[in-house]
């Protein structure tokens, strides 16, 4: 059976050959605990998918969406970090299904919808019992990390849905091992290399965890490593392409190392949530806790199971960390997500595998209630949202046609508004403008960890700056509108006056701010 037919059979619960204690007779009931978990997976996913405005990292998708192949690919080439199948993919579900934010957001969240059906199949796969393989599923389906990332329109949800997939192939080829195992693997270990390079760490390990079994003949496994070996090759062009490029990826290492991995540990176990700095250990303290509770009751093939799983995760953290510290640094939480199944799986494995799971079942319970609670606080508290372009955009639109907006530090960060006010243009140069009003864009002081880019908590939010003397003599602030994240401050003159780019910008501040100008 191919692994699409296996994720298919999932919902009637086909029990694979190495299940042991299995009953025939359950083979092909239908599994309504799983039924159910994939619904709320998806109702997670597609709830207010349209409502949060793109930010800029979505923008950037829209400009991959916007023209024709040949756009596409010159795209990819210089303003991505990663491969081109997401964007291959998203081009064309927008011609099909439109551009706006929740159609472009609705391909991740089929992807991430897909993904929980193959936490379960990965379970079943290993031949642990239903109730593991529908916690496996429960965790991938509440996961905040998974549900964020389902709801935004880049390559990160296809991401863990490949790493998962190509794991469930690595599982096939070590029981089966057979040739056209091996291809089915390569292929699913390609494909999620060239999702996001970051992949390559996981297909590694399953690579290294697979020699290291012997069960695979060393000729099949050639015919598997194959097609990870052609796309590498295949994909150096484009990598030297965007390495050129490389400054769309060197605001990385302007956060610490310790940050960053922090930053990941925080997203995987408690997602965007209002979790102070190393708080969300407390969550993997209830985990261990009860895993010390149920590990003595773990079966060996439970065991080998859990190490197997683990290794996985290690490796693909362990590695791009490694390569950081001696210089070759990219590591940031969201490149990590291949892994997150299999770590849920393995979660899910500790917690539920024993014949009476009690302290890892409380102990899912907690989790999921925290999940729960940190999504829920997640939506009623605007500043954990991405930035909210569509509001700006109304309240400069709600002044006079003719005006420009200010918009001061990471600057670049504002480009969304070329969406939501269409007639804006970036001033830059000699040009000038004549106007009655100018807006400062300013933020609403927050306290939080900062997400990288989510949310007002991370300098995303810009500072603003007052306006330079000889402006600002002739200008006279009427409003300070207030919003969910920003403050916009509308200055206004009694007569229109010629401005150009410079005479709106300090010195000190003119590579980081930018003005836009309207003509409505």
């Amino acid at each position: 059976m191919s692994d699409v037919q296996a994720i298919g059979a999932a919902a009637t619960d086909s029990v694979p050959p190495d299940t042991g204690g299995a009953s025939r007779h359950s083979a092909g009931r239908v599994d309504l605990v799983l039924v159910a978990v994939v619904v709320l997976g998806l109702a997670a996913r597609f709830w207010r998918l349209g409502t949060q405005s793109l930010w800029y990292d979505e923008w950037v998708t829209t400009l991959a969406t916007s023209g024709g192949a040949g756009d596409l690919a010159h795209h990819v080439a210089t303003r991505e970090g990663a491969g081109p199948p997401y964007f291959v993919l998203i081009w064309g579900w927008a011609r099909v299904v439109g551009d706006g934010e929740a159609a472009l957001r609705s391909f991740s969240a089929v992807v991430g919808t897909a993904t929980v059906l193959v936490a379960y199949v990965i379970a079943r796969q290993l031949g642990r019992p239903r109730r593991v393989a529908n916690g496996a599923a429960l965790l991938v389906a509440a996961n905040p990390a998974l549900i964020w990332y389902s709801q935004e329109a880049r390559p990160y949800s296809l991401l863990a849905l490949a790493g998962a997939l190509s794991v469930s192939a690595a599982i096939r080829l070590d029981q089966r091992a057979g040739r056209s195992d091996a291809l089915l693997w390569g292929l699913a270990a390609a494909a999620a290399v060239a999702v996001h390079y970051f992949a390559l760490f996981l297909v590694a390990a399953e690579a290294v965890g697979l020699l290291a079994r012997r069960r695979v003949p060393p000729r099949t496994m050639a015919i598997g490593c194959a097609p990870v070996a052609l796309v590498l090759v295949v994909l150096v062009p484009l990598v030297v392409e965007q390495r050129a490029h490389a400054a769309n990826q060197a605001w990385i290492t302007t956060f610490s190392l310790t940050g960053r991995l922090e930053q990941a540990g925080r997203l995987v176990v408690a997602g965007t949530g209002p979790f102070t700095r190393w708080s969300w250990l407390g969550l993997v303290a209830v985990v261990v806790v009860a895993g010390l509770a149920t590990a003595r009751r773990l079966g060996t093939e439970d065991r080998w199971v859990l190490g197997a799983l683990g290794g996985l995760v290690a490796a693909n953290v362990a590695v791009p960390v490694a390569a950081a510290l001696v210089g070759a640094d990219a590591v940031l939480g969201r490149y990590l997500l291949g892994a997150v199944v299999p770590l849920l799986v393995a979660v899910a494995v500790l917690l539920l595998a024993p014949r009476r799971p009690w302290p890892g079942a409380l102990a899912l319970v907690v989790v999921l209630a925290v999940w729960l609670t940190a999504g829920v606080a997640n939506m009623r508290d605007p500043g954990r949202q991405r930035p909210d372009w569509r509001a700006v955009a109304e309240a400069v639109a709600a002044g006079d046609p003719d005006t420009v907006l200010v918009v001061d530090a990471a600057a670049a960060m504002s480009s969304p508004l070329l969406r939501y006010l269409p007639d804006a243009e970036r001033l830059g140069g000699a040009e000038t403008v004549t106007v009655s009003e100018i807006h400062v864009l300013d933020a609403r002081r927050f306290e939080g960890p900062c997400d990288f880019l989510v949310g007002r908590a991370c300098s995303l939010m810009f500072l603003g700056a007052p306006l330079p003397a000889e402006v600002a003599a002739a200008f006279h602030l009427e409003e300070r509108v207030v919003l969910d994240q920003f403050v916009v401050e509308r200055h206004r003159a009694e007569r229109p006056v010629t401005l150009a780019r410079e005479d709106l910008v300090h010195p000190a501040r003119d590579a980081s701010t930018w003005v836009w100008a309207t003509d409505r």
